[in-house]
Formats: structure tokens, sequence, C-alpha cells
């Protein structure tokens, strides 16, 4: 619950300042409660939170914050791998996964890369400047991230999709990629497609980390 609680703040650019005393409070319900149920008062402690300072994002918060903010530019890489890694291993774990355990020193790989002017040219019936920022915003949202090793990343480079799909295709070993092969199958990689596959990855999001609503702590 703590985890959940810290990392959907984190994703959501929620303040930090007011940790201090939030502990503190936390601490005291403890002592005053007792330790034999701390599983539950700390989730009932955490749900309990109202302000904006506090509060424990729920599902629909945390998914339109992976949908529209480029999180890419606001966490520092380590938070943001933690996140994909979250991800990774909550895929692995729902296959058959030879390695059940997520590779380390991974790297984030945009698909739709930062320079794309090059390999990955705008539509004709769009108003450039509005397009071009919007997708300058979109490439760094969580729907064009991945984990890729350090070797396979300059193989990818800003290289067009289709020859980043071969690449991939015959390297990768994250369940992340495979995932994103088997969705754009039939599909190419724009600005929708990386919506949508933010959605998707904000439901696992939200399956590794519950939010406060989550029949887990009912159990």
């Amino acid at each position: 619950a703590l985890e959940s609680f810290l990392i959907r703040r984190m994703v959501c650019r929620a303040s930090t300042k007011d940790y201090n005393r939030l502990s503190l409070s936390l601490a005291a319900e403890l002592q005053d409660k007792g330790l034999d149920n701390a599983d539950g008062i700390v989730v009932d402690f955490l749900k309990e939170q109202g302000a904006e300072s506090r509060v424990w994002p729920d599902d629909a918060t945390i998914s339109d914050a992976l949908i529209t903010m480029p999180l890419y530019r606001m966490l520092t890489r380590g938070r943001l791998r933690l996140v994909l890694e979250g991800i990774e291993e909550r895929l692995r774990r729902s296959s058959m996964a030879e390695q059940p355990d997520v590779p380390k020193n991974l790297t984030i790989e945009h698909v739709m890369p930062q320079s794309w002017r090059a390999n990955w040219p705008l539509s004709n019936d769009v108003e450039e400047p509005e397009a071009t920022n919007n997708r300058n915003r979109l490439v760094h949202t969580i729907g064009n991230l991945t984990l890729v090793t350090s070797r396979l990343n300059p193989a990818l480079s800003n290289d067009t999709w289709i020859e980043k799909r071969k690449t991939l295709a015959k390297h990768t070993v994250m369940r992340l990629n495979h995932s994103l092969l088997d969705e754009s199958q039939d599909s190419k990689w724009d600005e929708e497609f990386i919506q949508a596959r933010s959605k998707r990855m904000a439901k696992l999001v939200a399956e590794v980390w519950p939010g406060p609503d989550s029949p887990i702590w009912d159990r």
C-alpha cells in the first residue's frame, strides 16, 4: 500500500512536501492502534487522506497522467525505468516466460524517436504547428517508451518503424517488446496508437500498484 501510494503520486507528479508530517501521523496511528493489524491500519489511513498533498491517486487519475504527461521529461530515468520494469515484471508473471526476473541495467527507448522528422513524417492532412507540438509531447509519454538492453539501444536509433520492428523482432527478449510487436501488427506507429498503448500500460500499472479502490485491500 505504501509503495502504491508513493509510485502513483510520483507518476502523477504530486507534491512530496507533506510526506514528513504524513509519516509522523501514520506512525502515531500505528502506535495508538497497535501493530497486530498494521496492514489494515496503513491501508485505511492512506485511503482517508483527502488533502491534495496526501491523496492516494485512483485509477482514473493515474491513467490520465500516463496518457497525457510527457513523463520522460518529467521523471528521472531511474524512476521512469522503475515503472517500466514493473510493467515488464507483470507481463512476465502473467505469461510462461522462461526468465521471470527482469534483467538489470536496461535502458529506456523511444519507439518513435525524439528526432522523428527524418524517418517519421507527419501526415499531409494535418496542421503542422499543432501536429508537431502534439507529437513532441506524445513521443515522451509512456505509450511510446519501452525497455531494451544497452547493446540493442544503438541498433534501433532513429530508424523507421519498419526497420525498428525487424530489429526488435530479431533480438528482443523483453515481454514489453513482444507485446508492442503483437499489438502493432496491423497498425502504423502514430499518435493514435501511442495513446491507445498508453491506456493499456496504465491498466498494467494499476495492477502492479493497486489503487485505493482496489478489492485487493479487502482480502
